[in-house]
């Protein structure tokens, strides 16, 4: 079965299949990216290329190694391809397929002192956070650190970036149960930690932005919705707490009004942005999910029972519970 991003991808249209592809593969799915007809998958020390037009072969078009440890994330810049490891490196690979470095790693950008568990891009500039409580933002293309953000006093586990109408700013959480917000734009102020939001949990997974709302996943299984247009003398406004059960939320996607969350209950969640309600519960995962990307609609998620699924939301019904899937062989990469 191709990968069509313009069409649906269940054959039998009598039939509700919201598992529409299933991919098993060797190792854990920490991070996943799609560009065009590839998408780029961590095994291990090792980042798979495989053309999503030939999802069945047994070959991969490129295996990116020299990481020397677990990679643990993969971003897209242009036509560069961003890896970081538990090796406390960040790699930055030639993703363009014309060019003769295509799969070569670039750059090698070290400084950080633990493993690094998330990057962004915002312009020319990389960030990332680590277990050595810090955030670097370094130069994409010369691979310099022009700075180092301390303040966390545990791992920093997400990084996002907000442009509010031009004005850039760094969203960061961590394990110290806090959402630090730094300014980003050239000013006095630059890289200083500007508002910092208390949350009583043990640890904040993960960030979303949804226009002037700020969306965090946490470990005590809530997903809490804060208003940045609405700050008083005691903090930002909490305008939602969403709640299915206990456990901890690992990853959060935007597509359109819908909020994609994914957790350690192996389940993916929909919710709708405009009124907070859970509309859908997706199952088919066999462990917790780690990662879940946005592609012409379609919500594809990556856990680590070894396997991305491609979900078929693209119905005029959905049930409430989807289990049906079709499992492409398992593969030994």
């Amino acid at each position: 079965m191709s990968f069509d991003e313009n069409q649906s991808l269940t054959n039998d249209e009598s039939k509700i299949h919201h598992i529409s592809q299933q991919r098993k593969f060797y190792t854990t799915v920490n991070s996943f990216v799609i560009k065009d007809h590839r998408i780029a998958i961590t095994q291990w020390k090792c980042i798979y290329i495989w053309d999503l037009n030939n999802i069945n072969s047994n070959y991969a078009i490129k295996v990116l190694k020299g990481h020397s440890k677990e990679v643990t994330r993969v971003i897209i810049s242009g036509d560069k391809l961003i890896s970081s490891s538990e090796d406390n490196t960040i790699r930055i690979w030639d993703f363009n397929e014309q060019s003769d470095n295509y799969g070569k790693c670039l750059n090698i950008l070290k400084g950080q002192k633990s493993l690094i568990r998330c990057l962004v891009v915002s312009g020319d500039k990389l960030i990332s956070g680590s277990d050595d409580k810090t955030i670097k933002i370094w130069d994409l293309n010369t691979g310099d650190c022009l700075k180092t953000l301390q303040g966390h006093t545990s791992s920093v586990n997400s990084v996002i970036v907000s442009n509010n109408n031009g004005i850039l700013k760094l969203i960061s959480s961590g394990w110290d149960s806090t959402i630090r917000i730094w300014d980003l734009n050239t000013s006095e102020n630059q890289y200083s930690c500007i508002d910092m939001i208390q949350v009583n949990v043990r640890s904040i997974e993960c960030l979303a932005i949804y226009g002037d709302k700020l969306i965090s996943g946490n470990w005590d299984g809530t997903i809490r919705i804060w208003n940045l247009s609405q700050r008083n003398e005691n903090g930002y406004n909490c305008i939602a707490v969403l709640k299915e059960n206990n456990s901890p939320i690992n990853c959060l996607a935007i597509s359109g009004n819908k909020l994609i969350s994914g957790g350690y209950d192996n389940m993916i969640r929909i919710w709708d942005l405009d009124n907070y309600d859970c509309l859908h519960t997706l199952r088919g995962h066999t462990y917790y999910i780690s990662s879940i990307v946005i592609k012409n609609d379609k919500i594809i998620s990556g856990s680590n029972d070894n396997s991305i699924i491609v979900w078929n939301t693209q119905r005029e019904r959905l049930e409430k519970e989807s289990t049906e899937y079709e499992e492409f062989k398992k593969l030994i990469c």
